[in-house]
C-alpha cells in the first residue's frame, strides 16, 4: 500500500492503537517523540486513545474504507497488522510471532521481490535510512564448537563483527554465515533474512539504536514482504541482547 506523500507518519486503528499507546505503568516508556519531530509525524485525532496525550492519538478509517487500516506508515509503505496478512511471513517468522503473541503488534507490508534490497527500498519507498535496519547472521568457533548469531544494526551502520561480535560470541575469529548456510539455517530467504524466528539457541544481537527507533522496517523472512515495528519489540524476541556500540 503506498502513500502519496512523504512524510513519515503513524497510522493506526483505535482497536491496535490501544496496545502501541498504552499508558499502563507495566509498559516500557515511549521515547518522546511529537508532532514536531522532523523525521516522524504521529497524526493526531481529537478524542484521545487510552487517556495519552492528544497529540498521541488515531486517524480514523473514513466512511466507505475497504479492508485493514494501516498499522504503520513510513515514507510510502503502510503496514497492516501481521495477524491480518499472515502469508506475507515467513513460517518461522509467524511462528515466532504468534508465539511472542505478537501478530497484531506488528505490521506487514507486500513489496516487489526486486526492491527488497535495503537500498533500493529506501529509494523505491522514500524512506529515511535510519528507520531501516539489516539483519546478518555471523559465526565463529571456541574449542571447536561453532557459535552462531544474528546482528541487528540500521542500514547507517555495519555490524562491528571483528570486535564487539566477536566479544558477544565468545570465539576468537567471526565471521559472516555464507548465503548458502544462512539459507539453510534460518529457513528464510536471502535478503530476507528478520531476527524473528531465527533458531532458539542463536542470540539476536541488537545494536541500541535500532530498539530505540521508533519504528523501524525488517525483513520478513521473504523477499516479498517487509515488517514494521516499534524498535523496542524487538527486547521482546527470545534470545534478545541489547547491545551499546554494535553499530559503527
Amino acid at each position: 500500500m503506498a502513500l502519496p506523500d512523504s512524510e513519515h507518519h503513524f497510522l493506526l486503528d483505535p482497536h491496535w492503537a490501544a496496545w502501541f499507546f498504552d499508558t499502563r505503568r507495566s509498559r516500557p516508556e515511549r521515547p518522546a517523540h511529537g508532532p514536531g519531530n522532523p523525521r516522524l509525524r504521529v497524526i493526531a485525532d481529537a478524542i484521545g486513545v487510552n487517556g495519552c496525550e492528544r497529540d498521541l492519538g488515531v486517524r480514523r478509517q473514513g466512511a466507505g474504507s475497504v479492508g485493514p487500516m494501516a498499522l504503520f506508515a513510513l515514507g510510502r509503505l503502510a503496514a497492516v497488522p501481521a495477524s491480518t496478512r499472515t502469508d506475507l511471513l515467513a513460517p518461522p517468522t509467524r511462528a515466532a510471532l504468534e508465539a511472542a503473541d505478537l501478530l497484531d503488534a506488528v505490521g506487514v507490508v507486500e513489496i516487489d521481490p526486486a526492491v527488497s534490497d535495503t537500498a533500493t527500498t529506501q529509494s523505491v519507498f522514500g524512506l529515511s535510512m535510519d528507520t531501516l535496519a539489516n539483519c546478518v547472521v555471523v559465526g565463529g568457533k571456541r574449542e571447536g564448537i561453532e557459535r552462531i548469531a544474528a546482528c541487528v544494526v540500521l542500514a547507517t551502520g555495519r555490524a562491528d563483527v571483528n570486535n564487539v561480535v566477536k566479544r558477544s560470541l565468545d570465539v576468537r575469529k567471526a565471521s559472516f554465515l555464507p548465503q548458502e548456510r544462512a539459507v539453510e539455517l534460518s529457513g528464510m530467504e536471502y535478503g530476507g533474512i528478520t531476527p524473528v524466528g531465527l533458531p532458539e539457541n542463536w542470540p539476536i544481537l541488537v545494536d541500541r539504536q535500532v530498539a530505540e527507533t521508533e519504528v523501524v522496517v525488517i525483513g520478513s523472512g521473504v523477499r516479498r514482504s517487509k515488517i514494521l515495528l516499534p524498535g523496542r519489540v524487538l527486547s521482546r524476541l527470545a534470545g534478545a541482547q541489547i547491545i551499546d556500540g554494535l553499530s559503527i
